[in-house]
């Protein structure tokens, strides 16, 4: 901005001078207001940068903790009882599981699956059942150790294996029981010659004799079939 003299001229000097140090100062003023400003916003960035590691490492702790707590303090692993993919055992006392029964004939053997029918009671023991084809029945009924002596009036033991796996021949394997009692012949030596009951349990020997050979036999002329000894075993447990 310029001024006149008193002597009439325009003098531009004063007026640069004062202009130089008025823009000077405003130069200084601005400068200071940014240094200022800067510097404010370093001490909002260091405060902002420490509450972030402040939460970075609180979440840190926190993930720690969880994966310790997750892996390190779980239920221990459990032993595995038996061998993967191996067959249970059934109980077994005289080599017979439960609901089953096992009678020998001579050289064949016969397991029966008795759980449809298998009854303990008073000492006795007794059951029907199939094989696992159903093809050969069995009928066990074996009183109390005592029968002979008891007065509750209990049968003689008796043992029956009907075969029907040939068609073409049934036989009829029996060891006592009312059948054989009808025969003179037969009734003191195809019988149960032993056992023991156990509870549940009741095991033993026998003599059978095909019934229905016998029969067949008797009525032809033909010679008679031998009898067979064998043994039997039951569990209704």
């Amino acid at each position: 901005m310029r001024s006149i003299r008193r002597d009439g001229r325009i003098s531009d000097a004063t007026i640069g001078s004062d202009a130089r140090v008025i823009t000077g100062s405003t130069r200084f003023v601005r400068v200071v207001g940014i240094l200022a400003f800067f510097a404010l916003a370093l001490i909002l960035a260091a405060c902002s940068g420490g509450e972030d590691v402040v939460s970075s490492s609180a979440s840190t702790t926190t993930s720690v903790s969880d994966t310790e707590a997750s892996s390190g303090t779980g239920a221990e692993p459990q032993d595995v009882v038996g061998e993967p993919g191996g067959d249970s055992e059934e109980p077994d006392s005289g080599g017979t599981g439960e609901k089953r029964a096992v009678v020998v004939i001579g050289d064949e053997r016969f397991e029966f699956d008795i759980s449809g029918a298998c009854v303990s009671i008073g000492g006795a023991v007794g059951g029907t059942g199939f094989t696992a084809d159903g093809s050969v029945r069995v009928e066990i009924d074996i009183p109390p150790e005592d029968w002979e002596t008891s007065s509750d009036g209990w049968g003689a033991p008796s043992i029956r294996v009907r075969d029907e796996r040939d068609e073409s021949v049934e036989r009829d394997w029996e060891a006592g029981g009312s059948n054989i009692a009808n025969y003179e012949e037969l009734r003191d030596i195809v019988r149960v010659d032993s056992f023991s009951t156990t509870g549940v349990q009741a095991s033993g020997t026998a003599t059978f004799i095909d019934l229905q050979a016998y029969m067949v036999a008797g009525g032809s002329g033909d010679s008679l079939p031998e009898p067979v000894t064998g043994t039997f075993d039951i569990n209704c447990g």
